[in-house]
Parts: structure tokens; sequence; C-alpha cells
């Protein structure tokens, strides 16, 4: 979905090419007829779905299947609600930021005016000592003790002051902590969002070109993810979801990045690994999940998934390596499903005969 969202900013700042107008024309065209075929109300928000959907498929290559329609349908759907989630939170944050400043100038203002009369009071002390230097004891004296017992006062109120603002300052900051957290997490199986992947995607490629530190990326899709909400519902294909994630989680590296890519797609960021190794861990997550029965009420769900590989090289950008992943695991799954492909069969498939 990234590359549709890429065709529609440069449609939208006129800076499309030849080949870009064409599939806008064919994704415009290819929607109004599915949508007419369908009996889909032409709705700004349909329309805004289904085009996406086919602009999908043919940046793709994926033939009009009913099956990869499912497939783009599904991707787009996750995309706009991670889209819509984003922008809340993003909402949110500035709400709670916005609070936090407001709440610390006005805790500030009144530190500050408490220290004020603190000084006005010592002020007044220093004079009533001078006066006490020129002159006896007496009434001065009673006044000095009754300054010292008021300065005690404010001095309490002040520090009273400070360890609310603190409390509520420490209270505030968790609170972003945690809404930070929730920004670059996906909320059900608690792996890293698309929108962090592509974050670290462009710092690992940066340090890639700047110290040569490789890296591979690891793309996995469910097989036939469709068939396990239809048969045991869309919980028990959440179940699904958070079971390979955890098999995710639970073997990767300490410096290795896992995220939910959308939809049943997943996304393995390998650190300091060349093609051949992670083509190897790829098929320790195949061979995991093939081997995991997933407990499901009284079912027992048997869940495979396809995978493909692709390593940073030279002159990348977050999007052409996740491409190479995509096109890898697409000949993975043209391939039976339940295996894994790298960028490296890509070549060898494409390549003449000798």
């Amino acid at each position: 979905m990234e590359r549709v969202r890429e065709l529609v900013e440069k449609a939208e700042r006129g800076q499309f090419t030849k080949e870009d107008l064409g599939v806008l024309s064919e994704a415009t065209r290819r929607a109004l007829k599915f949508m007419l075929d369908k009996g889909i109300p032409i709705t700004p928000k349909n329309f805004e779905v289904w085009f996406m959907v086919f602009a999908g498929m043919i940046l793709h290559n994926a033939p009009d299947t009913s099956d990869n329609i499912d497939q783009f349908y599904r991707k787009v759907e996750q995309f706009l609600e991670e889209k819509l989630r984003e922008e809340r939170e993003l909402r949110e944050m500035r709400r709670e930021t916005e609070e936090v400043l407001n709440f610390s100038a006005d805790r500030l203002g009144k530190v500050l005016e408490s220290m004020d009369e603190h000084d006005r009071a010592i002020e007044s002390q220093l004079k009533q000592i001078e006066s006490f230097m020129r002159s006896g004891v007496g009434s001065i004296l009673e006044t000095l003790l009754g300054e010292i017992e008021r300065l005690k006062e404010v001095n309490s109120r002040l520090k009273r002051e400070l360890e609310d603002a603190r409390n509520t300052m420490n209270t505030l900051r968790k609170r972003l902590a945690k809404k930070a957290q929730e920004a670059i997490r996906d909320p059900l199986t608690g792996l890293y969002n698309r929108g962090y992947l592509e974050e670290e995607l462009k710092r690992r490629i940066r340090l890639f070109d700047k110290k040569g530190r490789s890296f591979a990326v690891v793309m996995a899709d469910l097989d036939h993810f469709k068939r396990v909400n239809d048969l045991y519902g869309h919980l028990a294909g959440d179940h699904v979801l958070v079971t390979f994630a955890s098999i995710l989680k639970n073997d990767i590296r300490m410096d290795d990045v896992a995220a939910r890519y959308g939809g049943e797609e997943f996304v393995v960021v390998l650190d300091a690994l060349g093609l051949n190794a992670a083509t190897s861990v790829a098929n320790r997550f195949r061979s995991r999940l093939e081997s995991t029965p997933i407990i499901w009420w009284e079912n027992i769900i048997r869940v495979t998934a396809s995978f493909g590989v692709a390593q940073v090289r030279a002159g990348d950008v977050p999007e052409t390596i996740l491409d190479r992943a995509d096109k890898a695991l697409y000949l993975a799954k043209s391939d039976g499903r339940n295996c894994v492909r790298s960028e490296r069969d890509l070549v060898t498939r494409q390549a003449p005969p000798a």
C-alpha cells in the first residue's frame, strides 16, 4: 500500500510520469467497473478503497482473481484503519503535550510567586536587622521571630507545591511514554507497527551507507488466512496472528526487529545477516509455525506461512528492499506456499536457459 500512497501523492502534486498516469487510469477504470458489477455505491469513501485495491494489484502485477482482490482489499482495509488510528494517536499525544506544558507553566508560575514572596520577606528581615543594629531589641526582636515563623510556613508551602508539581509531572510523563509506545506498537500482537518499521529501515539503511553494516528483511504472509476466519471466526484469526507474533518475538535477537506489516503480513529485520543466513532463519520461523498446534476451543488449527527474503544493497530505500522481499514472497506463494524464497531465486527464475 505504500507504493499506492506514493502514486496518489505524486498525482496530487502533478509530478506523475506517463507510466504512473497509465496505472491511475487503469485502476480508476477497473475500480468503477467492479463497483458497478457488484452494485457497490460509488461514494468517495468506497471509491478510495477500491481504487487502492486495484492500483495495488496493478503495481504488484497480481492477476485479477477473487483471491487477489480479497487479499488486497484486506491490505487496504488494514492500511486505512492504521492510518486513522495513527492520526487519532497523534492528536491525543498533542493534547497530552499541551496539557503538560500548560500545567507546568501554571505550577511554575505559582512557585515563582512563592519564591518572590520569600525574597521580599528576606529583604524585610534584613531591613529589620539593620534597624535592630541601630536601636535596641524591644519589639523588633518579636517582629523578627514572627517573620521567621512566617518564612517557615512559606518554605513548607513551597515544598508542598514543588512536590505536587513533581508528582504530577511524573504521572504525565509516564502517560506520554505509554502513548509513545502505543503509537509504535500493533495493539493486537504487540509487535512494532508499519510506521515504526519504515523509520527503522531508514535508520539501518543510513548505517549501511555510512559503515557498511548489512541487514536482511524477511517478509511473511500466513497461508490461506481467510479460510481460518471463515471456518473459525475472526477471534480465532486474531489468536493465530498473536501465536505467530509470539514465535517471531521468541526467536529473534536483541538487535532484530519484528513488525506487523498489515493484515496477516509480517516483516522481520535481521541485523548483520546476509541472504543465506537470513533464509535459514526464515526457514526456522516457517518450521516452528508449521509444527505449532494452535488450540482454539475444541479445535486444533494448523497454520503455515510463506516467506520472502531480501538483503540491503547500495541505493536502497525502504520501499525497494521491501518490494524485493514482497516479490520473493509472491514467488513462494506461486511455488505452493509454506516455503521460503529469496531475491536470488527471483534472479534465477528470470535468467534465460543456458
